[in-house]
This record gives C-alpha cells, structure tokens and sequence, in this order.
C-alpha cells in the first residue's frame, strides 16, 4: 500500500533527529555508531517509528471528529481517499427485471386495436396504491415499445423523489397512470415489481462521515487485523464483517461480509477484496466471502376483527395483506447471520403488523406452510424443505425471504368472522 507523507516517519528518522538534540542540549560526546547511547538512542526510534503512524492518525482523526465545518471534513476526507456517500435516487434497469408492464389478455394486440403501443420515456406514473400518505412513484426512463405479441416487458424505471424514501419493496409498485392505449378505460395494460428497489440514499450524515474518517485514518496506520476489518466496513454497503482466523491454517483467515441488502451481491464481494488485499500482510491471506444464504417462505390463513371501532371491512383486506408481507420481509431480511428462527417471534410479527387481526392459522397451526430454500447440493437451483420447528442458523448462514419466488409470503385466505 502506497504511503502519505503523513504517515511516512522512519526509524533512521527518529534516531537522527535524536542525536542532533541529544549534541546540541546534553554533554553526551560518545554518540558514534556502537556506543552504548548510540544503541538506545537506535532501540528508541525503532519503538517510536512503529507506533508514529498511530499517534499521527489519532492527531488527525481527533482534529476532524471536532471539527463542525462540513467543507474541512469534505475536504480531508478526500485526500485520505474517503469521499462522503452523496444522496442518490432509487432505479431499476431493465436488465434487472425488477418491474414489469404486462397485460392479463393473451398479447398487448388485443388492448390496443392490434398496433404497437409506443410510450415515450417519462411517460409512466407507476405507485403503490397501499399506502397514500407514504406513496412513491416512479417513471419509465426509456422509450418502450409493447409488441403486439407480447404480454410481458422488462422496463427501466427511477424514482420521482431522491433519498431512501424512494425504496420500495417487492409488490409495492402496483398502479399505472397511462393513458396511450385503446382499452385504457378498462386499465388492462398493468405493472408489478417483482424485486426490492433499495438503492436510493440520503446524504451521509456529517457524524457518520467522520466516524468514516477516522476509522480509515486507524486503517492507514495499521495493516493489522482491525484494519482489514475497517477497510471492510468501510466499502458503501456493507453491515457488517466477521473475520475467521485460521480458516485454513496458518497465514489465513475467512471474512464473512453482510450487506446492507438482504442478499450479498457478488459485486459488492469484490469490491471488499480489492480493499482487503490492499492492506494485507505478507504471507497472509484472507478469503472474503458471503454468508450460505437460507431463503424463507410461509403461507397463511389470517382472520380479522368484526367489531368495535378498528373492525376490518372488505375494502381493508388490500391493506393488511401487505402491511404483513412488509412485515413479515424486514423480520426475516433483518435477523443478524447465524440468529435462530423462532416461529413464537414470526407468529407475533405477524399478528403485530395490523391491530385487526384477530389470530393466525387453522387446524391448530398458526402457520399453515413453512419452507426453507438452500442451493440444491446436485445442480444449481434452490431445494426446498418444509420446516415444522424453528430453524437454528450455522454461524454462516443468513435468513431471507426467497428471492426466487414471485410471492414468497403467501396469504392463501383472508377470513372476516
């Protein structure tokens, strides 16, 4: 790893600026080289050259942490190679076949006088219709042409907002404002989203730059194990890191990353490898992995209150299905890697996401279907297991809801009584 200036003090540094003082102020005259004060004066600077660097970082780390002039701390951070994350707008490209336009008829032909429907990029006003008072909408970013034969697209879309209040979960986006088709009056072209919209942002806070900073600022000083771990953390969009020493024997160690995001992307596994092996020792190694991910999936029956002033109507059944789906995602997508699934801490989630739902299950089960998903130890795609207890994770294993699935959490009847 290339050196700043900063942090560049030697041992021959130390020692020569030592004896100068020591001729000048003391009337120590046997100062050449195997004499006995030569020899501590050498033992001192080699001690003083190692843990230079320390004091230098913590000087600086301590002048920026006081500092409340946003420019100065923008300014330093740049320099140490740390910029401050900036706000950002969530997106979705089509490649991503996150969100959807299709139709429920046989092809778009028949809902448009059989000719292309041609939409013109901005065109599309796509929100939720859950939850008005926290609506989000979102539009296309590209022209769209829906052939005639088609029932179905893949579309690039950003949202209307900038910040983390445009994220969205899978099945949020769910109503269209578009009036350029034949049959718009009966609303036959539709949308979905399939997949979490996550990465929109606010601007990192001033405080959580600086506490940046100054880890960076141990990480330049140190190539030791906290240092890796700091460089680690210190990769936009990575939670949290755990380091395995010894994972195969001597020299090594496993690195275990959890995402902001639910799942790891393999993205994001080799952008903290490039910061890993920047810092790493000589003679070690450090395998950077992510956690086994162990997917979720459940279905219920849900029965609602029928009287008193929260009593649930038919218009509400919407609603709270996915006020429990929300809720059901973020206690799984949340659970910390290697935590137990407690069906107990799920059922109350559940009855917790809505005051009118009176209880959950039948035939004695709260929950109807439970399943698990591993990758198939045979071929590639994901096994599925039905889980009548709780699950107790292994220390890599993290919880998800299924990403596989178009409804992972199936609430297969709704009852009012």
């Amino acid at each position: 790893m290339p050196e700043l200036p900063l942090f560049s003090l030697t041992s021959t540094d130390v020692v020569n600026t030592a004896l100068a003082g020591l001729q000048v102020n003391t009337n120590l005259d046997n100062l050449s080289p195997g004499s006995k004060m030569r020899a501590v004066t050498k033992a001192l600077g080699d001690i003083f050259a190692t843990v230079g660097p320390d004091v230098q970082a913590a000087q600086l780390a301590t002048l920026i942490t006081r500092t409340t002039n946003p420019s100065f701390v923008e300014a330093m951070g740049e320099i140490l190679g740390v910029p401050r994350q900036r706000e950002e707008t969530a997106a979705a490209e089509s490649y991503h076949r996150a969100v959807r336009l299709y139709t429920n008829l046989d092809n778009f032909g028949l809902i448009n006088d059989n000719e292309i429907i041609y939409i013109t990029a901005g065109a599309l006003i796509i929100s939720s219709s859950t939850d008005v008072t926290q609506n989000v909408s979102y539009t296309n970013t590209e022209p769209i042409e829906l052939a005639i034969d088609d029932k179905e697209t893949f579309i690039s879309v950003r949202c209307m907002t900038t910040g983390f209040m445009g994220n969205v979960s899978a099945g949020d986006l769910n109503t269209l404002t578009f009036s350029g088709y034949t049959d718009s009056a009966n609303a036959t072209l539709l949308v979905s989203n399939s997949q979490s919209i996550v990465n929109g942002s606010n601007q990192e806070s001033l405080e959580n730059y600086k506490y940046r900073i100054t880890n960076h600022l141990a990480f330049l000083a140190r190539g030791n194990t906290t240092a890796i771990r700091i460089a680690a953390l210190n990769v936009p969009g990575v939670r949290d890191v755990e380091l395995v020493p010894h994972g195969y024997g001597i020299g090594t160690s496993i690195m275990i990353v959890t995402a902001t995001t639910p799942s790891v992307p393999d993205s994001l596994i080799s952008q903290v490898e490039v910061r890993v092996r920047a810092i790493e020792s000589t003679g070690n190694y450090t395998l950077v992995s992510k956690p086994e991910e162990v997917g979720v999936s459940l279905e219920l029956t849900v029965n609602l209150k029928t009287s008193g002033q929260r009593a649930a109507q038919q218009k509400d059944i919407g609603p709270i299905e996915q006020a429990i789906r929300q809720a059901v995602s973020s206690f799984i997508n949340n659970l910390p890697r290697g935590n137990t699934l407690f069906q107990s801490e799920l059922i109350n989630v559940i009855k917790g996401s809505d005051e009118r739902i009176v209880d959950i299950g039948r035939e004695g089960k709260h929950i109807d279907n439970l399943f698990i998903y591993r990758e198939s130890p045979v071929n590639s795609s994901r096994a599925k297991y039905l889980l009548t207890w709780n699950y107790a994770c292994a220390f890599d294993e993290k919880l998800l809801i299924e990403p596989s699935l178009e409804t992972p959490i199936a609430i297969r009847s709704i009852f009012i009584k």
